[in-house]
């Protein structure tokens, strides 16, 4: 089955770190991944939400990639708006095995960049042109996907010990963690309210990322 997948900056980032294999943990309060039917609808989130959203980067991206027949069969369709706008619910706790499923890579196929995105997107690609291929993936970014599903997992977003890397790639990688830290403190405040261990799972991812947000910031001069 052919599925779409629409996302913002921060979201792509995870997906890259995972060699394209992998959708990163759901957020607590995220109960269901909804990957979508048709390239249209994906299209219309991400140029029409992603791109106007501060919490996306102001980017939207067009994520295809295909899973198993009969894994796909055991989950509902819903139509959530006009015929086109079907939705493949699965639960959260089932991503790990959707991922499995996954036949190849995941494919990104198109970009929306909003009037205040930051950034510059290669047309080639479809990708941040800052994005960067970690050794051993070939063409595509690699690495381990990280979130706030198993506590706040960021160890991969500290700076490397005893390297200094240049200061333009320390203002890019600021930029990505600031792009998480905004999703972290959106999903700390919805979670005011709710259950007591999602809550203190948000907040420590949250911190964890003000924590290696300070540590690249003092890898900078005069801060």
């Amino acid at each position: 089955m052919i599925l779409y997948r629409p996302v913002g900056l921060a979201e792509l980032r995870l997906v890259a770190r995972s060699g394209f294999r992998e959708f990163p943990p759901r957020l607590p309060g995220q109960p269901i991944i909804y990957p979508v039917l048709t390239i249209g609808y994906a299209r219309q989130v991400a140029r029409d939400w992603n791109a106007r959203d501060e919490a996306s980067g102001f980017a939207g991206f067009v994520l295809r990639f295909e899973i198993d027949d009969a894994f796909a069969s055991r989950y509902e369709v819903r139509t959530v708006g006009g015929d086109t706008h079907r939705e493949l619910w699965i639960p959260a706790e089932d991503l790990s095995e959707l991922n499995r499923k996954i036949v190849g890579r995941i494919a990104v196929l198109e970009a929306h960049a909003g009037p205040r995105f930051a950034g510059s997107i290669d047309p080639g690609t479809s990708l941040p042109a800052d994005l960067e291929i970690p050794p051993g993936e070939g063409d595509r970014p690699g690495g381990g996907p990280a979130g706030a599903a198993d506590g706040g997992r960021v160890d991969s977003y500290l700076p490397p010990p005893g390297i200094r890397p240049d200061e333009e790639a320390v203002e890019r990688e600021l930029r990505n963690l600031q792009g998480l830290l905004e999703e972290a403190r959106f999903e700390s405040g919805w979670h005011a309210f709710s259950d007591e261990e999602s809550f203190d799972i948000a907040l420590r991812w949250r911190d964890k990322l003000e924590e290696a947000i300070e540590a690249w910031r003092r890898l900078l001069p005069d801060r």
